[in-house]
């Protein structure tokens, strides 16, 4: 916001210096006086207008393209999280107390294993008819014990 009222003011100071010059530049060539310095500085100025639009130009491109950049990464970002939310939550793995070792321990990925060993927890539950996880403490053992 800053640059562009910057830019604007800039663009109109020059562009009535660049009026005054060459309204000066008139009259004098009106009066019959010619004024080869005046029409070298009006051209020298006219080129740095011209290089000074061209760098706010490069600038506000590459600020563009570095907003673009970070929309990007932050969108690969959330597609990880949510691919790998998708993949511990899926319909794969029955609940979340049946994942394997691997998932947990922090991973994120699992493969046709997972299924093994849900129904492992599941045949286990069902043999010895009560639940192999009931509490988070259970959970935090089992973790433990597999971290040995």
């Amino acid at each position: 916001m800053r640059e562009e009222a910057t830019n604007i003011t800039t663009t109109a100071a020059t562009a009535a210096a660049t009026a005054a010059t060459t309204a000066a530049a008139t009259a004098a060539t009106a009066a019959g006086v010619e004024q080869p310095q005046q029409s070298y500085q009006v051209h020298q100025h006219q080129q740095q207008q011209q290089h000074q639009q061209h760098h706010q130009q490069q600038h506000q491109q590459q600020q563009q393209q570095q907003q673009q950049q970070q929309q990007q990464q932050q969108q690969q970002q959330q597609h990880v999280y949510h691919g790998s939310h998708r993949r511990l939550l899926s319909n794969r793995v029955i609940t979340l107390w049946y994942r394997p070792p691997e998932l947990l321990l922090g991973g994120d990925y699992y493969d046709a294993a997972a299924d093994i060993w849900s129904a492992g927890c599941i045949l286990g539950e069902l043999l010895c008819a009560f639940p192999l996880f009931a509490a988070d403490k259970e959970a935090a053992v089992l973790r433990q014990i597999i971290q040995v």
